[in-house]
């Protein structure tokens, strides 16, 4: 099949990078793509051995106005020990979750009983300084890539099994990494990784601290079930892209995209996404504002026979956009202008208003994975605006309120489709113990 064709030419540019990265010959992931467990700890360094350990408590409350009133309650506590030697080192984190008001249909997502969110061992030292430094983990383990989202918003992050290779040389970083997603359920311990779902690969990026940075990737995805507008069945793609980032005094504009291929069921994967945005910022004397717009495309297209144009975005932030999660980035195109301002250390606002399109009109609006998408009989493109105002206050480092209320207005043809017109406050209290 011509999917295989294209999904073995983008893995022999995936062999080539990976290639180049064991050499330390190209750009490397930068500190973004660390996990939770990738911070250092300054009181941990010239020690021997050290021990530490702490919690996290999270409370979210939910407010929606759409066909009906829906309020939900999302509390997580997460607690973690960490052992920590001059070469190795182990980390231990357990997981809480439960949805409020409870009940047996709460997904899996939102509720999961006591389990193992993170439990890895390292072997190296991956931190930055100068000369090169590596590392080996293998285990439980997050990250957190270009399409490869924390999914932080439901309540479950979302966890991998298997094993990853750092390797940081003056200012660089570069990852290789195998890994099995973990699917929650609902009972305690019973978190396992899916044998149908993985992802091989390579992230690699500069320094940020430098005018130009640059950051590439490439996955190799199997997934055991992904939902079009033509069907749902398993699917495997190759996605090969990069960002490119200028700062120059107060400007800054990026520019990033990706082409896939692969194989969707029995149809051909070609899809791409691309991305820029340009943005100033403002320097006073207690707040830094800045506003930037962004315009961003995700293929789509109609169903053609033994083809899919529709991109598959594997496994995003379940709230892609805004707090409220109401669309997924497959077939879309997005116009945003945002506006933030915020102290260094205490408080953040945000404001952004997004104009939302299909890219195709014969293909769907897609909506967070796991949700069926809608299929506007239609020509129009034009699929709704979306504003979204946001507040995050730290009262200590240790305790963060953040507050978020965000309105949808559908266009007529997603409402004949079964969509509405939204409106959604969220409350969230974060601490750390």
């Amino acid at each position: 099949m011509t999917g295989f064709k294209g999904r073995r030419r983008a893995t022999v540019w995936g062999t080539l990078l990976a290639a180049s990265i064991c050499f330390g010959t190209v750009f490397a992931s930068a500190n973004d793509a660390a996990t939770a467990g990738d911070a250092p700890d300054e009181a941990a360094r010239g020690k021997e051995a050290f021990f530490s350990a702490g919690a996290d408590l999270r409370s979210r409350w939910e407010w929606t106005h759409g066909d009906e009133p829906v309020t939900v309650g999302l509390h997580r506590l997460l607690a973690r020990a960490s052992l920590r030697g001059s070469t190795l080192r182990g980390d231990l984190e357990l997981g809480w979750h439960l949805q409020n008001p409870r009940g047996d249909t709460a997904p899996a997502l939102a509720q999961d009983a006591l389990d193992i969110q993170q439990a890895f061992i390292d072997l190296g030292d991956a931190e930055p300084g100068a000369g090169l430094h590596q590392r080996f983990r293998v285990g439980r383990q997050e990250l957190v890539y270009e399409l490869l989202g924390w999914r932080d918003a439901p309540n479950v992050r979302r966890p991998w099994d298997g094993a990853r290779f750092t390797a940081r040389l003056n200012g660089w970083t570069n990852d290789l990494f195998a890994l099995r997603a973990v699917e929650p359920n609902r009972g305690a311990f019973d978190d396992r990784s899916s044998p149908g779902t993985h992802v091989i690969g390579a992230h690699v990026q500069s320094t940020e601290d430098r005018p130009l940075s640059i950051s590439a990737f490439f996955y190799d995805v199997g997934q055991s079930t992904w939902q079009t507008s033509q069907m749902t069945a398993p699917a495997r793609t190759s996605t090969l892209g990069g960002v490119l980032t200028l700062t120059h005094g107060p400007y800054e504009a990026s520019v990033g995209g990706a082409l896939q291929r692969g194989d969707h069921g029995d149809r051909d994967v070609h899809g791409w996404y691309s991305e820029a945005e340009v943005g100033r910022s403002f320097s006073t004397a207690r707040l830094t504002p800045k506003i930037a717009v962004r315009v961003s495309a995700f293929s789509g297209g109609a169903p053609q026979p033994g083809r899919v144009r529709t991109f598959n975005p594997l496994f995003p932030n379940y709230a892609y956009s805004t707090e409220a999660a109401l669309q997924a980035p497959s077939n879309l195109i997005k116009v945003a202008v945002i506006a933030e301002a915020g102290s260094e250390d205490r408080l953040q606002l945000e404001y952004r208003g997004e104009s939302l399109s299909r890219y195709s009109s014969r293909d769907a609006f897609y909506l967070p994975a796991g949700q069926p998408p809608l299929m506007p009989h239609t020509t129009s493109r034009w699929a709704g605006l979306q504003q979204q105002l946001k507040l995050t206050y730290a009262f200590k480092p240790e305790v963060r309120l953040t507050a978020a209320y965000v309105n949808f207005q559908a266009a007529r043809s997603l409402r004949a489709a079964g969509a509405t017109n939204v409106n959604y406050l969220m409350m969230q209290m974060e601490m750390g113990l």
